[in-house]
């Protein structure tokens, strides 16, 4: 563990790589290495091993600023990876990008967690609908897939993350679009219902705010916010 510090203190990660999975291999369960292995990995190009760590990190007993850490590193691992991943049969990054970096915020506001999510959004890291109000009050919604366990079975839900000004209370009515249900009178038909989704958390960030609205029915394009409507590419990413 000294020596793999050491080495990423001097700039040398492969070799911080290889002395921490030596540590490992003799200590599997060490916290403090799998910790380091999720920045390591991730620095010397492997997202993969760094989830995997990050993961392990984020399951154990550890204090909240560690936890949180392994989530801002996850977020980051899945930023690199671009994309889902599978490695030693489990899967990754099935949920947005933005979804790590609010966990580890919850559990530990720091000025990086803070900076990193308003990165996200003011750079249009991910995709946004963009709504201008009154005043040039600018809110920018972004659609994205998340799946979470219940019971022991996977489930999927639709979540939006409002990135907005903290003086501003988001309306998840104001948000709507038609989804495809079955027929409870005919289980052989569907039929179109308006859909809105439902309040689920508020973070702050000082200036700024990011309100999380989810519903159980996947969204179906276009998207009206307010007297503003989106297509497909503006909301599905």
């Amino acid at each position: 563990m000294i020596r793999a510090e050491a080495e990423y203190a001097a700039g040398r990660v492969e070799a911080a790589y290889r002395a921490l999975q030596a540590a490992l291999s003799a200590q599997s369960l060490n916290l403090r290495a799998r910790d380091d292995l999720a920045l390591i990995a991730l620095k010397s190009g492997r997202a993969e091993v760094a989830l995997e760590a990050a993961s392990t990190v984020i399951a154990s007993d550890v204090a909240p600023e560690v936890k949180a850490r392994a989530w801002f590193n996850l977020g980051l691992a899945c930023q690199q990876a671009g994309r889902p991943l599978s490695y030693n049969d489990k899967r990754y990054c099935n949920t947005s990008i933005v979804d790590p970096f609010l966990q580890a915020w919850q559990l530990h506001a720091s000025a990086i967690g803070k900076n990193k999510l308003k990165e996200l959004f003011e750079t249009d890291a991910i995709n946004n609908c963009t709504v201008t109000g009154s005043k040039s009050a600018t809110q920018k919604y972004h659609f994205a897939s998340h799946d979470s366990a219940a019971n022991g079975a996977s489930v999927q839900t639709l979540r939006i993350y409002v990135y907005h000004r903290s003086s501003q209370t988001i309306d998840p009515s104001k948000v709507h679009w038609q989804a495809s249900q079955t027929d409870p009178q005919d289980r052989t038909r569907t039929q179109r219902v308006s859909t809105s989704p439902s309040l689920l958390q508020r973070h702050e960030l000082g200036e700024f705010a990011i309100t999380v609205l989810e519903s159980d029915r996947p969204v179906q394009p276009p998207v009206s916010i307010g007297q503003h409507q989106f297509s497909n590419s503006a909301v599905l990413q």
